[in-house]
C-alpha cells in the first residue's frame, strides 16, 4: 500500500495551489506450476504525474497557434490489471505472454471549452487492453556461441468518448502495436560484445478541437553497437544509431471551427528525418 502526496503551485494571471493526495495500492500473487512454469496474476492503482508545461500557455509558432494551459487540470488515474504466463527453458531462454486491462479515470487530453478554444484537461473515463509477448532465446544451437535474440510484441487497443463529437474514439498518441528484435554475442575471452536491434511503432493519431495529428514512422529504427571491457575497469560502448534514417510524417488536418461541424480547411503534411548519429559511452566504478 502507497500513498502518494503531491503540491503543483503556479503565480502570475492565474495564480493557483493545489495539493493531491492519492492511495496507490496493488496486489501480486504467482504461482509455480513448475520449476520453471509460472503464473503471475497482479492489479495496482497508478497516478500519473502533471506536467508544468500544462497549466501554462505558451505560443507554439510552428502551427502558428497558442497552447493554452488549464490550472485546474487531474492527474490521470487508473486501475491495472494483468495475468502473465512464463515459460523458462535452459539458462537464458524465457518466453512470457502477459494479457492487460486498464481502467483509466480523468483520461487527459485536449478538452475543448465552449467550442472555441481548447486546453489539456480531463475528458472522462476510458479503457485500454491487450497483450504482449517478449521472447529471449540462445542461439547456440544455431552455431552462434554466446548469442541470444530477444524479441517482443505489443498489441493494444484504447477506448474514450470524444469531447468533441460524443463518439467513441481511441487515446490520442496511443499507437496500436510495436515490435523490437534485438541481437547480442558476446566473446567473453577476448572481452568484446556486439549486436543490433530493430524497433517499429504503429502511427499515432491526436485529435484536438479542430484538428486531427497523426504522426508515421518509416522504416524501422535500426541501431547497432560494438563494447569492450579491455580497459580495466572501464566499459567502452559505440553505438550507431537510426541507420535507416528513420522518416517521421506529420500529416495534420484543420478543420474550419469545430471538426464535429465544419469541412477540412486545409491540410500540412512535414516529413522530418534526424539522420542518425555516433554515441561513444565510458562507463565504470572508480
Amino acid at each position: 500500500m502507497k500513498v502518494e502526496f503531491s503540491r503543483i503551485a503556479q503565480s502570475g494571471d492565474n495564480a493557483n495551489s493545489r495539493f493531491f493526495t492519492y492511495p496507490k495500492p496493488s496486489l501480486a500473487l504467482t504461482y509455480n506450476l513448475a520449476e520453471k512454469s509460472q503464473i503471475r496474476l497482479s492489479a495496482e492503482r497508478t497516478v500519473n504525474q502533471l506536467s508544468f508545461g500544462q497549466f501554462v500557455s505558451s505560443v507554439n509558432f510552428d502551427d502558428e497557434d497558442v497552447d493554452f494551459g488549464n490550472p485546474d487540470l487531474q492527474p490521470q488515474r487508473a486501475w491495472e490489471f494483468e495475468a502473465s504466463f512464463e515459460q523458462r527453458f535452459g539458462q537464458i531462454g524465457v518466453i512470457e505472454l502477459t494479457g492487460f486491462y486498464y481502467f483509466v479515470n480523468d483520461v487527459e487530453d485536449l478538452l475543448p471549452i465552449g467550442g472555441i478554444v481548447e486546453v489539456p484537461g480531463n475528458i472522462g473515463d476510458g479503457e485500454i487492453f491487450g497483450g504482449r509477448i517478449e521472447f529471449t532465446a540462445p542461439l547456440d544451437p544455431l552455431g552462434l556461441k554466446n548469442a541470444r535474440l530477444e524479441a517482443n510484441a505489443m498489441v493494444r487497443d484504447t477506448s474514450v468518448t470524444d469531447p468533441v463529437t460524443g463518439v467513441d474514439r481511441k487515446f490520442s498518441y496511443y499507437g496500436t502495436y510495436n515490435l523490437g528484435l534485438e541481437f547480442r554475442q558476446d566473446f567473453p575471452e577476448k572481452k568484446f560484445s556486439w549486436g543490433m536491434s530493430l524497433y517499429q511503432s504503429d502511427q499515432e493519431t491526436g485529435f484536438g478541437l479542430d484538428e486531427i495529428t497523426t504522426f508515421s514512422f518509416s522504416p524501422p529504427e535500426f541501431d547497432a553497437f560494438i563494447e569492450t571491457t579491455l580497459i580495466k575497469g572501464v566499459k567502452a560502448r559505440l553505438s550507431a544509431n537510426d541507420i535507416l534514417n528513420v522518416n517521421v510524417e506529420r500529416d495534420r488536418l484543420v478543420f474550419d471551427g469545430s471538426r464535429a461541424l465544419n469541412m477540412p480547411l486545409f491540410r500540412e503534411v512535414r516529413s522530418n528525418k534526424n539522420g542518425g548519429g555516433v554515441t561513444l559511452t565510458l562507463s565504470g566504478t572508480f
